[in-house]
């Protein structure tokens, strides 16, 4: 794309993934931090990156971790739970829920675009682009079904050995499991002015809205994955609360 499009354009704004870091003991992490060079959404980064350095135009990353919010193709994540609750299903986290996610609505994402966008200060330039504050994944459940104003069930595994095979499907766990990662915003904050406005609760709030109003909560849902989970983890011990 680059070669078909030499010299037709000043600057190219690149939507990377906040998920390439490499693991580390200190968070939040920023974008310092070393990352997985063989993954591809890293390769893109540093071919946009080198091939700017040219002087043909200018180039900026932006690595959002997980995107939620209204129109969201990813029907496994926020749209899941929305279906889970309405039909007062049980949802399922791993451990306690203290897991924390440090997601970014999808209009604060947007901002950070229009920030950067014929900005010189960014430039060359790779930030991290994520909410204010993180949540551990009871948290986000928890204001799930408050937003909706439905009772909320939920089975936690604790230390109940989950078989690998549950816990690595994205369909079941669209939020990873016992995983906690935190992203520092500071260099695009300080460096374009950039802030994000919505809270979580607001946040899930609309895309709630939008779920209704494009009639989600009509279909009705295969939950043959989620019962099969649900008798595996209540086999081990885990109960509903």
């Amino acid at each position: 794309m680059l070669d078909g499009l030499a010299g037709a354009f000043a600057q190219y704004i690149l939507c990377g993934s906040a998920g390439y870091y490499m693991p580390t003991d200190v968070t939040p992490i920023d974008e310092e931090q070393p990352v997985y060079d063989e993954a591809d959404k890293i390769q893109s980064e540093q071919l946009l990156l080198n091939s700017a350095a040219d002087g043909g135009f200018t180039a900026t990353v932006i690595r959002p971790p997980v995107v939620y919010g209204p129109c969201n193709p990813i029907t496994n994540r926020e749209s899941s739970l929305f279906a889970q609750i309405t039909h007062e299903r049980p949802v399922v986290l791993t451990g306690t829920g203290a897991s924390l996610l440090h997601p970014i609505h999808v209009d604060d994402l947007a901002a950070a675009f229009e920030r950067a966008a014929g900005n010189d200060a960014a430039a060359g330039r790779i930030y991290n682009v994520a909410a204010r504050y993180a949540s551990s994944q009871k948290v986000l459940v928890s204001t799930i079904a408050a937003v909706m104003g439905m009772p909320l069930q939920l089975i936690l595994t604790g230390n109940c050995p989950v078989e690998d095979r549950f816990l690595e499907s994205r369909d079941l766990f669209p939020f990873g499991h016992d995983c906690t990662i935190t992203y520092n915003s500071e260099k695009i904050r300080y460096g374009l002015g950039w802030q994000p406005q919505y809270s979580l609760r607001d946040g899930l709030a609309m895309t709630y809205q939008w779920w209704l109003d494009e009639g989600l909560d009509k279909v009705e849902p295969n939950f043959e994955p989620q019962d099969e989970l649900i008798n595996h983890a209540t086999s081990l011990g885990a109960v509903i609360s």
